[in-house]
């Protein structure tokens, strides 16, 4: 095709834009910033002029050069996404997940070895800053959320309804000294996130201050936390599960009823072009088997 610019150099171009130094973009590419140089200058003969221009930091991306570079992205981004649909194309590579915190930590970090005992040449990176889905995805190829429904313009598969149910240490209930678990469960400690105005009363159908049996409330900012601290023996908190799983059989803790159906779920959310990759697909039927081999629940 004529007119076209020199293909092999656009890459250099690209990241010397987008990481403002020659130097930055050599680490990136993996060669010497006298090669990003000489594939800039071949650039700049076919353009007929500088793209950068000298200033007090160095070299700096003019406009041109600027508007040039994100036109050269959104070709790669194309060529990327089309690679990825082509029929029977062997899934690898890289996927990055971003999960939130207490997911990632509980439920996804323990059992990623599997998926990559299935699929030793997908290579996973796990991220769990907060995110937001609408704004803020960039460079994160799905999500793991936690809502009550789905939100903005991404596409959202829902994985496994959350369920929530009192749970506390066998120390704890041992020491309440009762077979009733209303009791123990209206008697308290209340353990309570901070980040929910009022977790409890998803359960109890009321607010934690018109339960006036409730001694103490303890706040913590995490589930994480919230788990730990009813495993410590410091009260009754809400499990939330599969993220207490692994406690309540372990016997870490103690369900002090059966579980209700929670209004959240948790969803993978991505792009229509991200789900039809063979590693996402991949990595979305894993979640799926695993999460259909999560043990039935058990009379408390």
């Amino acid at each position: 095709m004529s007119g076209l610019p020199p293909l092999n150099q656009l890459r250099f171009l690209e990241a010397a834009v987008r990481l403002r130094s020659f130097r930055r973009a050599a680490d990136e590419l993996n060669v010497t910033p006298s090669a990003v140089s000489h594939a800039i200058e071949t650039i700049e003969r076919w353009y007929g002029g500088p793209l950068f221009v000298r200033a007090a930091r160095g070299l700096e991306p003019g406009p041109e050069a600027q508007d040039f570079a994100s036109c050269i992205r959104d070709a790669l981004q194309t060529l990327h996404d089309a690679t990825a649909r082509v029929p029977g194309r062997r899934a690898q590579g890289h996927l990055s997940i971003s999960a939130a915190p207490s997911f990632a930590s509980r439920w996804l970090l323990p059992r990623l070895r599997r998926f990559s005992a299935r699929h030793p040449d997908i290579r996973v990176q796990l991220d769990s800053t907060r995110h937001r889905i609408e704004t803020d995805l960039a460079g994160i190829d799905l999500a793991i959320r936690r809502a009550d429904q789905p939100a903005g313009s991404q596409t959202w598969l829902r994985l496994v309804r959350e369920e929530i149910v009192p749970v506390c240490s066998p120390a704890f209930l041992m020491q309440a000294g009762t077979s009733d678990y209303r009791r123990v469960i209206g008697n308290g400690p209340h353990i309570c996130l901070s980040s929910v105005a009022d977790e409890w009363s998803e359960w109890t159908g009321r607010t934690i201050s018109e339960d006036r049996r409730t001694s103490t409330i303890i706040e913590v900012d995490t589930i994480a936390l919230a788990i730990e601290a009813a495993a410590a023996g410091l009260g009754v908190a809400i499990g939330r599960k599969p993220l207490v799983n692994v406690e309540l059989e372990g016997e870490r803790l103690v369900a002090l009823a059966k579980p209700r159906a929670a209004d959240s779920s948790y969803w993978l959310v991505g792009s229509d072009r991200i789900f039809d990759r063979p590693e996402a697909r991949l990595f979305r039927q894993w979640l799926v088997d695993e999460l259909r081999a999560l043990p039935t629940d058990r009379e408390p």
